[in-house]
């Protein structure tokens, strides 16, 4: 702190991220106030260490939340900059001594390579030679939309909706039915064949484990398509583990596209909901993309281990969890599974530790604006979640055609309503 060189009355300082990343490492007395002034949505993507939230736009009605810190050192921050200028401004207009901008916000944070506290990642796969290559960095990084705001929640919209089950024909591993919704009055009507073409269970050593390998064929509203759907789910002391995949087709011997999650619930709950979506830049075989679904969860895994925090370590049991059983399920796939062990041209995936919030609308606005497909995902996170809303919005927008994209204007490629139709098969809508 020798270094700091105090504003004049009424102003504040800009510094950089290295200025400020120095000063805060030699507040050996917790004395600094890091303020960011982003919303909620976006500090709960990941926020520096000890960071204090106040919106920027609430920072003059809230000021005397802040009178201790009139002399004190305060660090504001916010996603690059803007907001915490007009942050630091209030701050001097209200006499606060010590302001300091750091310029850039938090994303020139993370690109100098100091450490955020953030559950929620974005990774990408390479395979080049048979060598892996992953890189891991914040979801933050991908927010390309404009801010959230604070009123961002997931929501049905008002939308109704109802189904309706019959079971047509149902013989040993095949069964046939119809499924009607009405949405707003709107009948959405379709036939669905569904055939278990391969099950498996193993009870050893306290591990309750079953698999199973399932073909569906959905038809109607002049639409026909087949998807494959691998569920795979353990039981122990230490955790209950789910391993979901849907598959879409391109020929008899590839996959166009899959979806998987990987949900763990430990026995000993952190209460710190985690994120991990990763996307596959190569193609790679079913039993490739479980295995390399465990590297990355070992690395994640392995960073919430060293990262200090009581609560992110918490989080470490869950992660060498999933890689274990992705890994498991891996050798299961290549053994017992031969002949659907495809190569997929394009997979995507989901790890996320028990989640304990309504709804991650929100979140994904924050992180992509308008370029996210929310629909689809919501039906994905509806099931997850078990937040009702999501699952009917999304499912409704998808039956009407809406035809989005992925991460970042990504295009997964593959029809939407598989996806929906899936989640909600999984929500146990029928």
């Amino acid at each position: 702190m020798a270094c700091e060189q105090i504003p004049q009355p009424g102003t504040y300082q800009n510094i950089s991220v290295q200025v400020a990343h120095r000063m805060i490492e030699e507040d050996h007395h917790n004395r600094i106030l890091i303020l960011d002034v982003r919303y909620q949505c976006e500090y709960d993507l990941g926020h520096l260490y000890g960071a204090v939230l106040m919106p920027y736009d609430q920072l003059q009605a809230n000021i005397s939340r802040f009178q201790a810190y009139k002399n004190q050192v305060i660090i504001v921050y916010c996603k690059t900059g803007a907001r915490s200028m007009i942050a630091s401004e209030i701050l001097a207009n209200n006499s606060f001594t010590r302001v300091y901008n750091m310029v850039g916000g938090i994303f020139a944070w993370i690109n100098a390579g100091y450490q955020i506290y953030t559950t929620y990642h974005y990774a990408t796969v390479n395979v080049t030679d048979g060598k892996v290559l992953t890189h891991i960095e914040p979801l933050l990084l991908l927010q390309t939309g404009p801010p959230c705001t604070q009123n961002k929640t997931c929501s049905s919209g008002g939308n109704v909706l109802t189904y309706q089950s019959t079971v047509l024909k149902q013989n040993g591993t095949y069964t046939f039915f119809d499924i009607t919704f009405n949405i707003n009055g709107t009948i959405f009507e379709f036939t669905v064949a569904r055939t278990q073409l391969w099950s498996w269970k193993e009870d050893t050593d306290g591990y309750n484990r079953s698999a199973s390998f399932t073909s569906t064929e959905i038809t109607g509203q002049n639409l026909f398509t087949q998807f494959y759907s691998l569920g795979y789910m353990v039981q122990c002391a230490k955790y209950n583990l789910t391993i979901q995949s849907v598959l879409t087709p391109l020929n008899s011997g590839a996959y166009n596209a899959s979806l998987t999650t990987i949900n763990s619930a430990p026995a000993d709950k952190s209460g710190v909901v985690s994120f991990e979506f990763v996307d596959f830049n190569s193609s790679v075989t079913l039993s490739d993309q479980y295995s390399i679904l465990g590297g990355v969860a070992q690395k994640l895994g392995n960073a919430y281990e060293k990262s200090g925090d009581e609560g992110l370590t918490r989080l470490a049991p869950s992660y060498h969890a999933m890689k274990e059983e992705a890994e498991y399920l891996s050798n299961l796939v290549e053994t017992q599974l031969q002949e659907y062990n495809r190569l997929t041209m394009k997979s995507y995936a989901i790890l996320v530790d028990p989640c304990t919030v309504d709804c991650w609308a929100a979140m994904f606005v924050a992180v992509t604006g308008a370029n996210f497909p929310f629909d689809v995902l919501l039906c994905i996170f509806g099931c997850v979640t078990g937040c009702l809303p999501l699952l009917i919005w999304g499912f409704y927008q998808v039956c009407a055609g809406t035809c989005l994209q992925w991460v970042c204007g990504m295009a997964i490629g593959v029809d939407f309503l598989i996806y929906a139709l899936y989640a909600a098969h999984l929500c146990g809508c029928y």
